[in-house]
């Protein structure tokens, strides 16, 4: 079951990890009974309970509640045998009858909470939930509509993959309230609800406006890449305003889409929750719905991009061994993922456009910062042969990028494309590590050179990846990305993993390599590559 958490968003200092949308699950009456009477202490009560709890961390798993985003600590058994804790978002919850009555009743008979509509009459107090049940299937639910659960319910749009489903969930919780304040109220009270429910709706497209802007606009400027913010606020305004005419419509003529009419549950009619979400699941709008300058498909490839290419924005931060074919292979898993995203998403010719030059600026600016780092490890002093660290042969980088680009092009099979462009890079570079004495494709010192990763590329050294290759990480990397971007569900990719599926050079600020290095004091330290250092 869900007990929306929502309700309870004055009762925890955590939520300001989830936006005030948790979500508490219990496997039984039992435990839900005993949450809801926990959380329904009074405020001292409720502050020890709290002291119980430990903030959610992420990637840490430990006794406890187990949530999507983390961990919260077991509160000592003040909560019973409840198992886990659940963060997520209105718009991604499936909402049942169930859940409705679940929280109508915490509501209502216990009271102290927020909650999608409740009964406030003294009758329920100390009824158990059957009573309830028979109660409200009597007399309904109070008209009344809490536009402080309101507020939460439209909160969301968190991340940008995200946004199809909150247009949709805000869009139809719009529509469906709508709805039932033309049913429930006439006059100036009616005009006022209204008012109220526009006002809320405004403030939930200006924030998904602004969330959806401000995750890019930060990487595409310091990747010097030219985008209307404009252009992106207002296609997101569109499509919500588009939607909720969509289901409007829908509305008019199908204005059972809950199936409620001749139902003993027609109180659910003023659960705000549930109506939305039965909304969406009897209505799919993406037919009727244009966007502005972009289309719903175009903003979530576009926010592919940015998210893609976020880490890339600030600067590369490790130094190990990519040599040219190691770096060209780079930047070709990320040509490879980038088209096949822009495929996928079916964005436009205008955000291909965008996806070109953004990708175009990362191999530039890495190119640079790589040539940049090189520069400042030959001022080291204390090399007895600056050269073994000259400056990228970029033509070698590119061929590897040129390689997977025609094959890609040709054939637009990825899986095939990533095996020849892996051989092909593998093959540039043996080819190479016999007639040169460069760094990057040594092997020795306490940093190893690009043989440490091409020379365990194949297992038997005939091509054959086995389970501790490095052809196999290459394969499961692709596999994952892949398998993300063909389901859409982009939450499995980190916000790194994408620029960084293969090692790459560092900035200056970061490199350690022959000692230490700082703007300040310059040069530090002699104890780190023996073969490159002067004795």
């Amino acid at each position: 079951m869900i007990i929306d958490g929502r309700n309870f968003s004055n009762m925890f200092s955590f939520n300001r990890y989830t936006q005030n949308n948790t979500v508490y699950r219990a496997k039984s009456k039992e435990e839900y009974d005993a949450l809801i009477k926990e959380l329904g202490k009074s405020g001292g009560e409720r502050s020890k309970i709290l002291q119980n709890f430990d903030t959610p961390r992420p990637n840490e798993k430990f006794d406890g509640f187990q949530s999507d985003f983390g961990t919260v600590n077991n509160p000592k058994g003040i909560v019973g045998d409840i198992q886990e804790v659940v963060f997520t978002l209105s718009y991604q919850q499936d909402y049942t009858a169930d859940d409705a009555l679940y929280n109508s009743y915490a509501s209502s008979v216990y009271g102290g909470v927020g909650v999608n509509a409740a009964v406030k009459s003294g009758d329920v107090k100390g009824m158990d939930q059957n009573e309830f049940l028979g109660y409200i299937r009597e007399n309904g639910l109070d008209k009344a509509i809490d536009w402080n659960s309101v507020s939460y319910n439209f909160r969301g749009a968190y991340s940008f993959d995200k946004i199809s489903d909150y247009t949709d969930y805000a869009s139809a919780l719009y529509a469906s309230l709508e709805e039932r304040i033309n049913k429930d109220f006439t006059g100036d009270e009616r005009a006022e609800q209204l008012d109220m429910l526009n006002i809320k709706f405004e403030n939930a497209v200006q924030n998904a406006e602004d969330f959806y802007v401000g995750g890019l606009e930060e990487t595409f400027d310091r990747m010097g890449i030219d985008i209307s913010k404009d252009d992106l606020k207002n296609s997101v305004r569109d499509i919500m305003n588009q939607k909720v005419n969509a289901y409007r419509n829908y509305i008019k003529t199908n204005s059972d889409y809950a199936g409620l009419e001749n139902s003993e549950d027609k109180w659910l009619e003023r659960d705000v929750g549930y109506m939305a979400n039965a909304l969406r699941k009897s209505f799919e709008p993406s037919s009727e719905v244009k966007g502005g300058e972009y289309t719903e498909s175009d903003l979530i490839a576009i926010g592919f991009i940015g998210n893609m290419f976020a880490s890339q924005a600030t600067g590369l931060t490790t130094l190990t061994y990519a040599d040219e074919e190691s770096m060209g292979l780079a930047f070709s898993m990320n040509y490879l993922m980038l088209n096949k995203a822009v495929d996928e998403f079916g964005a436009g010719d205008k955000v291909k456009e965008i996806a070109e030059r953004t990708f175009e600026k990362y191999t530039q600016k890495t190119v640079q910062e790589a040539n940049d780092t090189l520069k400042l490890i030959r001022s080291n002093p204390n090399l007895k042969d600056p050269e073994q660290f000259s400056d990228l042969d970029t033509e070698s980088v590119y061929r590897v990028l040129g390689h997977m680009k025609s094959y890609y092009n040709e054939s637009k099979d990825t899986d095939k494309s990533v095996n020849s462009t892996v051989r092909f890079a593998y093959e540039q570079f043996k080819a190479k590590e016999k007639n040169t004495n460069l760094w990057r494709y040594g092997y020795s010192g306490y940093f190893r050179g690009g043989g440490n990763f091409w020379n365990k590329l194949y297992d038997d050294g005939n091509g054959n990846g086995k389970v501790t290759s490095n052809m196999k990480k290459i394969l499961d990397k692709w596999s994952i990305v892949s398998g993300a971007i063909g389901s859409k569900d982009l939450s499995v990719l980190s916000l790194r993993a994408s620029t960084r599926l293969f090692h790459s050079y560092a900035t200056i600020k970061t490199v350690n390599l022959s000692g230490g290095y700082s703007s300040e004091t310059g040069w530090w330290g002699t104890n780190l590559i023996d073969y490159a250092i002067s004795k």
